[in-house]
């Protein structure tokens, strides 16, 4: 693949025997992350300790829109045009990753010019941290020119793994899947030695279906 996502992104998926209750993300999470079959399949080497020490941060799902995006297309920054080109700047390394264009530089450049473009509640979303993914690439990315191809892979991915439902006793709109972004857990290496910043390891769980996803991206810098 072009973005070098190849052997590197593995996106796995499981079934969860019994009852699930929508209020027990955490405890689910847990008994995932303790089981050793799952991280044998996963290829993270360790064992995690019982109970469980691990540090996670559940993200959010409330984007209904890929307007989401449309905060980068701002003729003041040049980030992208309207055509979708992105726009170019120099060529800068930050732990491993090499910018070269202003999107890039956006999302790994701590003191871009640009980074109060998405908030801190905005790269808290499900959806900025797919696009972050796709964008960054793996060490040997060819980043596209144009923005186009990364938001139609986000798309799909969103609504692959986004359920939502129309609760019966309220009429109130919710989700039925809570991801996780998984830090640390004691006793188990979950990045091999990849670079944390660029590394990531995403939980999905959908109590619906009883299902859960597991996105895990290793970035291994060559610098």
């Amino acid at each position: 693949m072009q973005w070098g996502l190849d052997g590197k992104l593995k996106i796995n998926k499981f079934r969860i025997d019994g009852s699930v209750r929508a209020d027990d993300f955490e405890n689910i999470l847990k008994e995932f992350m303790s089981c050793d079959a799952v991280m044998s399949i996963l290829e993270i080497s360790g064992n995690a300790n019982i109970p469980i020490e691990m540090e996670n941060v559940k993200l959010k799902s409330t984007v209904r829109s890929m307007e989401f995006f449309d905060k980068l297309i701002d003729a003041d920054s040049g980030i992208v045009g309207p055509t979708g080109n992105i726009g170019g700047c120099f060529e800068e390394s930050f732990d491993g990753v090499t910018t070269g264009d202003l999107l890039r530089d956006l999302i790994v450049n701590p003191d871009s010019a640009n980074s109060q473009i998405f908030s801190a509640g905005d790269k808290m979303e499900f959806i900025y941290r797919l696009f972050r993914i796709f964008s960054i690439g793996g060490t040997l990315c060819q980043p596209d020119h144009n923005i186009q191809r990364y938001l139609d892979t986000t798309k799909s991915f969103y609504k692959d793994l986004q359920v939502i439902y129309r609760a019966s006793d309220s009429d109130e709109i919710r989700e039925a899947v809570q991801v996780f972004d998984v830090l640390s857990v004691t006793g188990l290496d979950l990045f091999n030695g990849s670079s944390r910043n660029h590394s990531c390891f995403l939980v999905a769980i959908n109590h619906i279906e009883k299902t859960v996803t597991s996105i895990k991206m290793d970035y291994q810098s060559y610098w």
